[in-house]
């Protein structure tokens, strides 16, 4: 009788710690990505950056909404121990609700201890639209929560995270040698988090002041070490 006590209130508490209920809290739905084209290509007008600076960049991306840790903070303890959310954890919203709250899941998975040594179980969030967190959800069913005031102090900072498809591209002024411009290309796709591609170039002005790349013509204005003045004439 003992041992089957135990089971049930163990049962009891871990869906409790993971937001189950009853009854769903509100309607959900999908948050649809969307997207974001970007181009700093001016056809014909004159630019100055400095070395390590893109002096060109086009990016085509998908964007949804998303939240990040900007320090280290700890989940307060309810009947479940919950875990720290490190500085730089990402955490993408899925589903939004009807009162505007979003339902949210770590990039990386976050364990939490329930009590009298249950399985850990992942952690999903319900967030607002300011970072504020609101909650803990059912990972995989967002229309089941569990409000924890305990959590309500606990901000996020909004951050739009890029989804699977996105792609950039940037050409980056890295100084000069002798007479001599070097250039790299970069290439990010999907989290754009490291290049999936990069090259490096090198343009001797002594041969022609207007470089040309993948299509488009550079006129160079002038360049030293530190800085290079520019204008697009064709893309």
């Amino acid at each position: 009788m003992r041992i089957f006590l135990y089971f049930f209130l163990l049962s009891i508490l871990s869906l409790h710690a993971v937001g189950c209920s009853l009854a769903p809290k509100s309607n959900v739905s999908p948050i649809v990505p969307f997207e974001k084209k970007f181009s700093d290509i001016n056809i014909g007008q004159i630019q100055t950056k400095t070395v390590g600076e893109a002096i060109t960049t086009q990016i085509d991306a998908l964007e949804t909404v998303g939240f990040v840790a900007d320090k280290n903070m700890q989940l307060p303890k309810s009947v479940t121990t919950f875990p720290m959310l490190i500085y730089g954890t990402k955490i993408k919203a899925k589903y939004k609700y009807e009162n505007g709250l979003y339902y949210c899941e770590p990039e990386n998975e976050l364990m939490a201890e329930p009590p009298l040594g249950g399985k850990p179980f992942r952690v999903c969030f319900v967030i607002d639209a300011q970072g504020y967190l609101k909650g803990n959800a059912g990972c995989g069913y967002p229309q089941y929560w569990l409000e924890i005031k305990e959590w309500q102090h606990l901000q996020l900072k909004p951050e739009a995270m890029i989804e699977k498809g996105s792609f950039r591209q940037e050409l980056l002024y890295n100084g000069k040698s002798s007479n001599t411009i070097k250039l790299q290309y970069r290439e990010y796709k999907d989290d754009f988090a490291r290049p999936a591609f990069y090259q490096d170039l090198s343009y001797d002005l002594n041969e022609s002041k207007v470089i040309g790349f993948r299509g488009m013509q550079i006129e160079i204005i002038e360049a030293n070490n530190s800085s290079i003045k520019y204008k697009v004439l064709s893309q």
